[in-house]
């Protein structure tokens, strides 16, 4: 950046592939991290606002920006208009009614307790803050064409059943620490898709409380019902399907060998960034780099113990070298 100006980083240049390539997993981590999935490279909130600080887009459309380009044609239209009943063929703003309609979509299916991404949580809850009803637009604009059964649908997503809702969703999660002993919910477990998905939301939103931002979902009443039973708004959830710190050991100790294979094989710990078949180990290598670097820097890091560094520096592993 220092050198062009900008973050943008050619893919066709020798001189920057890596750069490229790393940027590349960024995004793609990023991506999945916006649809509550766990990343290839752990993107905590404190590394994706320094990435922001220096002007790199982590998205590969930027939606976060049309998102709010939207809104604020929104609350345009609102100023114009008096009302947020945007019809299809607004030519002053000729995508807002389609992004609301999606929205709207998007805003029921959170009601069910399905999977969303982050990204589009918060634009609900933009819409939320500026007065935005997802019940009463849906219905104003849609009951000329369905009548009486928009209504009664529209009341089958209101207040009363979503507060049904999050009771069977604490339920289920107390089953789940009966069971497994923690609340760390798998992310890749099909039996506890929504679950998962419903735990990330709700640290999502306590993430936007303590930075002081509002937060329609998460009330008081709710977050104290969810520290009465010992539940952990930091707490990470876990990215394999079995979960705990033995199955944690299990697969770093699989990767520790997968990276003396590669040491057999090519005579060096130079993990390639853009060969598939070393995808994986690559972005574990790079992580624990990662992780002994903030340790330099006098950082905690409660994934990278004494323990495995000791295990990494007996077969020779330096920490400081670069991958091929």
């Amino acid at each position: 950046k220092h050198q062009h100006g900008h973050c943008r980083v050619p893919k066709d240049d020798e001189a920057f592939r890596k750069l490229s390539t790393w940027i590349h997993h960024i995004r793609s981590s990023y991506a999945r991290l916006q649809r509550g999935e766990e990343g290839e490279i752990d993107l905590t909130e404190e590394r994706i606002a320094e990435l922001k600080s220096l002007g790199l887009r982590l998205s590969t459309v930027n939606s976060e920006a049309r998102g709010k380009r939207r809104l604020k044609e929104l609350i345009e239209f609102r100023r114009v208009h008096g009302h947020f009943h945007v019809p299809r063929n607004c030519t002053q703003f000729p995508r807002l009614s389609s992004w609301l309609a999606k929205l709207r979509i998007v805003y029921h299916k959170r009601q069910r307790g399905e999977d969303i991404s982050i990204l589009v949580d918060t634009q609900l809850s933009a819409l939320e803050k500026i007065g935005y009803d997802f019940h009463h637009s849906h219905v104003q604009n849609s009951q000329k064409r369905n009548g009486n059964r928009i209504r009664k649908r529209g009341q089958q997503c209101g207040p009363d059943l979503d507060g049904v809702r999050w009771n069977q969703r604490v339920q289920e999660l107390q089953k789940f620490k009966e069971k497994h002993g923690h609340f760390k919910v798998p992310a890749n477990a099909e039996e506890y898709k929504y679950l998962y998905s419903w735990v990330r939301n709700n640290q999502h939103h306590y993430n936007m409380l303590e930075k002081g931002e509002k937060s329609s979902r998460l009330t008081s009443e709710r977050i104290s019902q969810l520290a009465a039973i010992g539940f952990d708004f930091n707490e990470r959830c876990s990215k394999h399907s079995g979960s705990g710190p033995h199955l944690d050991n299990v697969r770093w100790n699989q990767m520790v060998q997968e990276l003396q294979k590669f040491k057999e094989e090519h005579g060096h710990f130079k993990v390639p960034a853009d060969v598939e078949a070393y995808k994986t180990l690559y972005s574990w290598v790079t992580n624990n780099q990662s992780h002994y670097n903030r340790l330099q820097k006098g950082e905690k890091s409660p994934r990278l113990t004494s323990e495995r560094i000791s295990k990494l520096t007996e077969i020779g592993f330096d920490f400081n070298q670069r991958g091929g």
